[in-house]
């Protein structure tokens, strides 16, 4: 998979993958808050879609297959 931008992985998701709720609470600094805010109020989508993009990016990035689960590549 290959998302460039929130909105497609948005779409992504609603095929091909279910969400389910990890945490009632996430934690960040004050200043990484308003930068997901701002980006996600400028590419138009929900702001849990921006952090699971951008973790999913993470992720990807270093080798590890967001879909499967881990030692399975």
């Amino acid at each position: 998979m290959n998302c460039v931008s929130p909105a497609e992985y948005k779409q992504h998701e609603k095929q091909f993958a279910p969400l389910v709720r990890v945490s009632n609470t996430f934690k960040l600094q004050v200043e990484t808050d308003h930068a997901l805010r701002d980006f996600s109020k400028a590419s138009k989508q929900d702001l849990s879609v921006v952090i699971r993009h951008a973790l999913h990016e993470y992720l990807e990035r270093r080798g590890i297959s967001p879909t499967q689960p881990l030692g399975v590549h």
